[in-house]
């Protein structure tokens, strides 16, 4: 008998963790706005991804090019990282990340 009382408890406070976090849209934009996703998704990951496409030989890239690309263009990482920032502003990002997220959780939880 307290085995199974046990076992009833303990499912009982796995599923009100699951309805405290899976279910709930609010806790997807709190952990990526807690981890900084959007800093590192609009400056971080493209600076590096840029600085290891500078690397890449031209003949990789397209074999009639004489010059990579990013490096003849004569544009910084910085540059071209203020450019989508600018194109993309994280705030913008963010607000669209969280409506994506909030709406179908809105849904399945029955409160839209």
């Amino acid at each position: 008998m307290g085995i199974a009382l046990f076992a009833s408890l303990l499912v009982a406070v796995v599923l009100l963790e699951v309805n405290d976090s899976f279910l709930n849209p609010q806790f997807y934009s709190d952990t990526l706005r807690d981890a900084d996703i959007y800093n590192f998704a609009l400056n971080d990951l493209p600076r590096s991804a840029l600085d290891e496409a500078r690397l890449i030989a031209p003949q990789d890239i397209d074999p009639s090019l004489d010059e990579n690309p990013l490096v003849s263009s004569g544009l910084t990482t910085g540059d071209l990282v203020a450019a989508l920032n600018r194109a993309l502003p994280p705030e913008w990002v963010q607000s669209v990340v969280e409506q994506v997220l909030d709406e179908p959780g809105d849904y399945i939880t029955g409160e839209r």
